[in-house]
């Protein structure tokens, strides 16, 4: 098997200064849960919305915050993911940018965050339905299942321009085909996300108000982590073509 985390970080140091640019958007998509008050906390670096009974006691005004901070977070969520998928596309098939592309990017993007919103949507029903019905073991299970088809679907929009519909049956029949692969990002996005936590969490002082040590964890993850995440992704994506696993 071609060394898949070797090509992914040698495609992330190529394009560092690319990389870091659109990995703002990743800062952005992490920081607007917290300036916009959602119900949200931080752990391993990340940050997440809390589930169960909590919506059952929201107010209108802070479903309504929830509901536009959360497609916000999504849509900047989304440009990050198109802009890695498409950077690691450029550099593979040696495309250059042009106003067709810039084009495309808008679409691509729409692609994605369509999947996401609803795929957020789900994972809020399930949260309240194993919260109501005492089920949460069952439906973090269903979440999981939907997730992989969500995994590849990016990619498979943007490397290979799939619809919405085949992107998402794609994906879970990538994994299933390349299953190592979906192993060795597991295996890989879980070491570096427990070595970066190990770090920061042993770091301490306040930065805005917030410990320095979750404020550095946010930011390595938005600046190293997810976008190596989402290299690896593609990478492993483009292993199906032979001529473009260099």
């Amino acid at each position: 098997m071609p060394n898949v985390i070797q090509a992914t970080f040698e495609a992330y140091f190529k394009n560092i200064k690319q990389v870091l640019f659109f990995s703002f958007a990743f800062l952005i998509t992490f920081l607007i849960p917290i300036f916009a008050g959602m119900p949200t906390f931080i752990a391993l670096g990340g940050i997440f919305l809390r589930s169960g009974g909590i919506f059952l006691t929201l107010t209108l005004k802070d479903s309504l915050v929830i509901t536009f901070s959360m497609i916000a977070s999504l849509f900047f969520l989304s440009i990050g993911i198109v802009a890695i998928n498409l950077l690691i596309k450029a550099q593979k098939t040696y495309t250059r940018t042009s106003k067709s592309k810039l084009k495309e990017f808008s679409v691509y993007t729409f692609k994605v965050f369509s999947i996401l919103l609803v795929f957020s949507f789900f994972q809020i029903a399930f949260s309240l339905l194993g919260y109501l019905y005492n089920l949460q073991e069952i439906m973090y299970l269903l979440v999981f299942i939907l997730s992989l088809f969500i995994f590849y679907a990016p990619a498979g929009i943007v490397i290979d321009e799939l619809s919405i519909k085949n992107s998402l049956a794609y994906s879970i029949k990538f994994i299933f085909k390349k299953l190592s692969y979906f192993l060795i990002w597991l295996i890989f996005g879980g070491c570096i996300v427990a070595i970066v936590t190990f770090i920061c969490s042993s770091i301490q002082g306040f930065v805005f108000g917030f410990p320095l040590g979750e404020f550095l964890a946010l930011a390595i993850n938005s600046f190293f982590v997810a976008p190596m995440l989402i290299i690896l992704q593609a990478e492993s994506f483009l292993r199906k073509y032979p001529l473009l696993k260099k």
